[in-house]
């Protein structure tokens, strides 16, 4: 199959792999838009962070303006039932698709350009987090200007709960991308296994605070 793949023109192999990676951007969107209660409110968690930020992470940056465009549009289309055609609609792709490309590049640049980001090295954990915190924080703040300016929801509120919910979908998403990038090498490592399912447990105790 493999084999096969490699006789596709590398532009159409890009083309391809841009447009699906738009359409499962949209497709988490629209789970983390099902999972906001109120209009003015953030969802708990937000999955297609952690999609973009592994997609953008693994990917050559000569692919990374694709990726943007493809990122900013699904995000549009997510967006537009909800809010129309108004000023958020068209904010909120802007500071989605900036988010992976700041986390990506913190996170490529404390792992050193490795490949192998959770399996394999502490640094790869540790870019992980910072991807989740560090990078997540400041897109966070010009979201919740973004929703605070639209909505008058609090700001400080509308901020802790992005950082939250960006941070928990990078946590919980891209760790799994990552693996399936090891498991096609072969490679099984109990470190990020570990992390995988850290992070799984801790979106389960913020989104079913009851079952605890």
């Amino acid at each position: 199959m493999s084999q096969n793949l490699d006789r596709v023109p590398y532009r159409v192999r890009a083309l391809v792999a841009v447009a699906l990676f738009g359409v499962g951007y949209y497709l988490l969107s629209k789970l983390g838009i099902s999972l906001v209660e109120e209009e003015g409110r953030v969802p708990v968690l937000w999955p297609a962070s952690g999609l973009s930020l592994a997609i953008f992470a693994l990917s050559p940056r000569r692919l990374w303006p694709a990726l943007a465009a493809s990122l900013f549009t699904a995000t549009i289309i997510a967006n537009y039932p909800t809010h129309g055609v108004a000023p958020i609609t068209f904010q909120l792709p802007v500071i989605n698709t900036l988010e992976p490309i700041l986390a990506a590049s913190l996170l490529l640049w404390i792992t050193g350009r490795e490949r192998r980001f959770v399996y394999g090295s502490s640094r790869g954990v540790a870019g992980l987090l910072a991807a989740a915190t560090v990078a997540n924080a400041g897109t966070s703040l010009l979201y919740a200007w973004a929703v605070h300016a639209s909505f008058g929801a609090p700001y400080w509120s509308v901020f802790s709960g992005w950082w939250i919910g960006d941070g928990l979908g990078m946590l919980a998403v891209a760790p799994l991308i990552f693996a399936w990038g090891d498991r096609r090498r072969g490679r099984i490592n109990i470190e990020g296994l570990a992390l995988v399912l850290a992070a799984a447990v801790l979106s389960a105790a913020v989104l079913y605070p009851d079952v605890w």
